[in-house]
């Protein structure tokens, strides 16, 4: 039976030849294929395997294996040995280097000696065979990642040692693939070790560390070119692989090496690195996921027992390897069992490194077909178990944590103001690097036009200068809004759009050949608005940032704000892949001892004994790709001293080819007084200047009049009066209506109100109102103030006891009643 169904699937072919038809179906299966395997919650790397399966020689045959699909195929598997790479960040492995050291040994060595010892026993594999076979288990791939984001567990301690284990035993892995395939090409002797060592040391070294050199010397002196940068990271990228092949070693692990070394050139939250993502998740590798199926023999499956042995053998082997080497380390480190469950479920994936060893397993003739299927089905069975531990233990480690500090409920909001064409797109990247990983906040870029003559021009250029910040911004995959305003001064333009928006940072940037103290605009902007300001001259690509020196003043720590720009700062370096150092006075160790959420940061302290001497450690220190950050205080604040004033100039002037911020701390109160300023500026003051009482029986109709004789002079009475009996009431509350209109008879916002008298309520039958609201506007009044006294009367009426109130309020003549 299972002889004619084998027969029956290989007679079976309906091979397409017409390159434009079959480009067009593998777009359209790499399209369809991972979100029809999403809703039957099988991971996309599987599905476009079956799919190649299905449509390749193994199935129906529409597509050969051809040289097309071989070339695309070996793109795809470099590419994705060069994310698996880009993906690590080497400073996780710094951090824990203890834990991951003790982990990344265990995870390594009880997979690949039991794997290898069990599949010479149970299989009587050749050595080379079982060593590699046992590779594959010892290797694993972070596929569930972005459930630890989500979880926002990326610094817990057990992840941050699943990072850095994944670092050394994926090296390992490698390594014992290029060794195994040097022993099937010629003998082990002394000369070919040390040739191989010597090479492999050139290849380790001339990667990891003259790749990031060219890289950012390319980047600092290149024209700013998105295709350029990209064409550079991926030039690299397939370099290096062919420097791996020359040292005789597979191409995948210069691949890898290269994905270690330009990881910090392409921040978290940058372009760049959404850009080599894209590419390679929606074309490249793809291909190779497709080529992986076409391989597969699933007549195998069908005919031969061995086959399902060999695939359950492996799929056991790999879970109860990084079963024993998770809850080992686990217990020697002294994690709970929650931490230890989730350091399985991040490390049980296989992907990446499995794949490229089967592959060549294959091609040099040690796997055969049945290990090829086995590999399929243990990259399905490790991803679903493990996004499900991870999900599950991931929440039980969230909920052990001690609960820490927000940095802000409202700390994602950042508006950009931008003037220049030339300068937008770093400040943006600056925006972006500064935004945590996922936030649903919006950024702000605006441009403001100044009114009066040329005013179109001026408008048209901004336009442009937007077009290009919303262009950056959706590149980088974050939510963007931009603004446009029209004001006679720019700072007020951007005062009020601060407060309309209700922003947490704004970044302004400013001049190279202008000085950052003299510059009116920011002089402006921070004495007229309270929240965290990033002044920003970027001269240099941010991604080319190795260090942040974060320079503090004496006393800095006492500003309000300071805790929450001091996180925000510690996740810019974060996304930029950079260390972040410290540099303050004595005291600034023990206050960074007594918060929980800082006390990290104490390692990475550096000390001055008095405030003159931060220019002398900067001088012996600084290296051209450090980003210089001085945190300054506001004048008039506690921290203020007329010297920080000199500090800013001394580093603007000294330091005239590298990137710098000065950050000014948020003061107290600036969600609430700042908009509450703003709104008050905006509408005149929300109050009642005008209230009437009227007699019993009387309804809204009723009430326009007499309100609208009080609000507004006589001439234009009558016929405001007749506009707001024309519309519909709006009900706000039983008893309580509310006329709106824009007009031309006021000059900002007035707001009447007319009590009814009633001696028994209104019932039922007849629901007359009680309290009728008439808010007029000026028609050239901004819309944001109109609906602020609009929110404020609906407030308002959800408060019975103000309303109540009103309601036995006996209204004179010329009264005002504050609202708010």
């Amino acid at each position: 039976m299972t002889t004619d169904i084998a027969h029956t699937i290989q007679s079976t072919s309906w091979q397409i030849q017409d390159p434009v038809l079959i480009f067009a179906l593998v777009m359209l299966l790499i399209l369809v294929a991972p979100i029809c395997f999403a809703r039957m919650r099988i991971p996309g790397i599987v599905g476009l395997i079956v799919v190649g399966i299905v449509a390749g020689p193994p199935g129906f045959g529409w597509f050969a294996l051809d040289n097309t699909f071989e070339l695309l195929g070996k793109v795809g598997l470099l590419y994705l040995m060069f994310l698996a790479g880009f993906e690590i960040n080497l400073r996780e492995f710094t951090r824990q280097r203890k834990h991951s050291l003790t982990f990344g040994a265990l995870t390594f060595l009880i997979p690949q000696v039991g794997g290898a010892l069990a599949a010479r026993w149970l299989f009587d594999m050749s050595w080379p065979t079982a060593i590699l076979l046992a590779s594959m288990f010892a290797s694993h791939t972070l596929v569930t990642y972005p459930l630890l984001v989500n979880l926002n567990l990326t610094r817990s301690r057990a992840v941050t040692t699943a990072i850095g284990g994944t670092i050394l035993t994926d090296l390992a892995a490698l390594l014992v693939l290029a060794i195994i395939e040097q022993t099937t090409a010629e003998s082990l002797t002394w000369l070919f070790w040390t040739r191989q060592i010597v090479l492999l040391f050139l290849l380790v070294w001339a990667t990891l560390w003259i790749l990031p050199q060219v890289g950012y010397w390319f980047f600092r002196r290149a024209q700013p070119d998105p295709v350029s940068e990209y064409l550079f990271i991926v030039t690299a990228a397939f370099l290096s692989a062919y420097a791996a092949h020359l040292a005789g070693v597979e191409p995948i692990i210069g691949a890898f090496l290269a994905g270690l070394a330009l990881a910090p050139l392409a921040p978290e939250q940058g372009v760049l690195r959404n850009r080599v993502q894209f590419m390679g998740h929606a074309l490249f590798i793809p291909f190779f996921l497709l080529s992986i199926g076409m391989r597969v023999d699933i007549t195998i499956l069908l005919t031969d027992r061995t086959a399902w042995a060999i695939a359950i053998f492996m799929t056991v082997a790999v879970h109860l390897g990084k079963w024993l080497a998770a809850e080992g380390s686990g217990r020697l480190l002294g994690y709970s069992r929650a931490e230890r469950s989730l350091v399985f479920g991040i490390s049980v994936n296989q992907a990446a490194a499995t794949l490229a060893a089967v592959l060549v397993g294959v091609r040099i003739e040690l796997f055969d077909v049945s290990i090829l299927n086995g590999t399929i089905l243990m990259i399905l069975v490790s991803c679903l178990i493990g996004a499900w531990a991870t999900q599950r233990f991931g929440r039980a480690v969230a909920l052990e944590a001690e609960p820490t500090s927000p940095v802000s409920t409202r700390g994602d909001r950042i508006l950009v103001p931008l003037s220049n064409q030339l300068t937008a797109p770093a400040l943006m990247e600056l925006a972006c690097a500064l935004r945590p990983e996922r936030s649903p906040d919006r950024l702000y870029p605006l441009n403001v036009a100044l009114d009066g003559p040329n005013l179109e021009q001026r408008l048209v250029e901004g336009e442009t200068v937007l077009e290009a910040a919303i262009v950056h911004a959706v590149a980088a995959g974050a939510p963007v809004e931009a603004l446009a305003r029209v004001d006679i001064n720019r700072a007020g333009g951007i005062i009020r759009a601060a407060r309309e928006k209700r922003v947490h940072t704004v970044i302004l940037g400013w001049q190279r050949d202008v000085s950052l103290f003299f510059q009116d605009l920011i002089e402006q902007v921070l004495d007229l608005t309270r929240t965290q300001l990033l002044a920003a001259r970027l001269l240099l690509p941010l991604n080319t940032t190795s260090r942040l020196l974060l320079i503090l003043p004496p006393h800095i720590e006492h500003q309000p704000g300071f805790r929450d720009t001091l996180q925000h700062l510690q996740r810019l370096a974060t996304n930029l892949g950079a260390d972040l150092l410290l540099l303050g006075d004595a005291t600034l160790r023990r206050f960074l001892c007594q918060i929980a959420e800082l006390a990290h940061l104490v390692d990475n302290c550096r000390h001055y004994a008095q405030w003159r001497d931060w220019s002398r450690w900067l001088r012996d220190n600084a290296r051209e790709s450090d980003l210089l950050v001085m945190m300054q205080a506001r004048r008039g604040t506690a921290a203020w001293h007329p010297r920080l004033e000199r500090s800013l100039q001394q580093l603007d002037t000294t330091y005239p080819q590298h990137n710098i911020v000065v950050a000014y701390p948020a003061l107290p109160g600036h969600r609430d007084s700042a908009t509450e300023s703003a709104d008050t500026t905006a509408t005149g003051g929300l109050r009642i200047e005008q209230a009437v009482l009227l007699p019993a029986g009387k309804g809204a109709a009723d009430a326009i009049g007499p309100l609208v004789n009080r609000m507004i002079s006589p001439p234009a009475q009558k016929a405001v009066a007749h506009a707001l009996s024309e519309l519909e009431p709006l009900e706000l509350q039983d008893g309580v209506v509310l006329l709106h209109a824009h007009v031309e008879q006021v000059t900002g916002t007035e707001i009447g109100l007319a009590v009814l008298a009633s001696d028994d309520g209104p019932t039922p039958a007849a629901p007359a109102p009680l309290l009728v609201f008439v808010l007029l506007s000026a028609k050239g009044l901004a819309p944001q103030a109109h609906f602020h006294a609009l929110a404020a009367i609906a407030r308002l009426a959800r408060s019975p006891e103000t309303l109540d109130q009103l309601r036995h309020a006996r209204a004179e003549a010329d009264c005002c009643i504050p609202l708010d």
